[in-house]
């Protein structure tokens, strides 16, 4: 979900935790203009501000460079131009998360799943077992049939590794910028988060990566989190992209 003319947000300067209240005048493709209550000294120009939506359904963030000031009026520019990585998606993925201590946390880390079978020189694939070609099958089950198999190995791998915490399957929002979860494990707000997650991807994904607790909501003696991948690196980010847009074309071909 954009930003839309007349949307109140909030701000929030990088190296502070206080957040102030502003309403959208216009969106831009390269940044946004915004209305103040009032002046405020804390916010300065050339200063990196994260405009802040949220609702009791959604939460969202941009990261943006003020480059104009004039009473109540900010300009800002995006500091990520390609607006799609801001896209959100409902959707179901193993994940597992837990907090830990900055002194812990490590670099993200993907690691890309390979074929369980391997492909003849002729590009036709081969079950070993056999060693005929499949030419006579559907090329897209019997692929789809592949990856399936290798989550589930992926899966099993990871319950089996002992000190880590549990991956299952669980309804997220996510986007290249942060992710919304449910986690039994108190948290609080500045708290940093280690994320394991599986992406449904050909080859399939399993993303190591790291995120600070942006908003905790407690529901039914659980805790719905909303972490922020701003500090991720760039390889995290255009995964996880990549991965919504798919998941989009994906929904918009069941909608024709």
């Amino acid at each position: 979900m954009e930003l839309k003319d007349g949307e109140k947000i909030f701000l929030k300067p990088e190296d502070s935790d206080i957040r102030y209240s502003g309403e959208v005048l216009t969106v831009e493709p390269d940044g946004v203009t915004v209305k103040l209550p009032s002046v405020i000294r804390e916010i300065k120009k050339n200063a990196t501000v994260l405009i802040i939506t949220e609702r009791p359904d959604y939460y969202n963030e941009w990261q943006a460079t003020i480059t104009e000031i004039k009473d109540r009026i900010l300009k800002l520019k995006w500091q990520w131009l390609d607006r799609r990585e801001f896209f959100r998606i409902d959707d179901i993925i193993p994940i597992g998360a837990k907090k830990i201590s900055h002194e812990k946390k490590g670099p993200s880390r993907i690691t890309f799943g390979e074929p369980l079978y391997p492909l003849s020189d002729k590009g036709i694939m081969e079950i070993p077992e056999t060693g005929q070609s499949q030419q006579g099958l559907d090329s897209a089950i019997l692929r789809l049939l592949l990856e399936i198999n290798k989550k589930l190995d992926m899966l099993l791998e990871e319950r089996g590794n002992s000190g880590e915490e549990e991956i299952r399957p669980q309804p997220v929002n996510i986007s290249a910028g942060g992710i919304r979860f449910l986690t039994d494990e108190k948290v609080s707000k500045g708290d940093l988060m280690e994320i394991r997650m599986h992406l449904c991807t050909c080859p399939p994904l399993k993303i190591i990566t790291y995120g600070e607790v942006v908003r905790v909501t407690e529901k039914n003696n659980k805790y719905e989190v909303a972490v922020s991948f701003k500090n991720s690196e760039e390889e995290v980010r255009e995964a996880i992209l990549r991965y919504t847009l798919q998941k989009q074309r994906e929904l918009l071909k069941k909608q024709r």
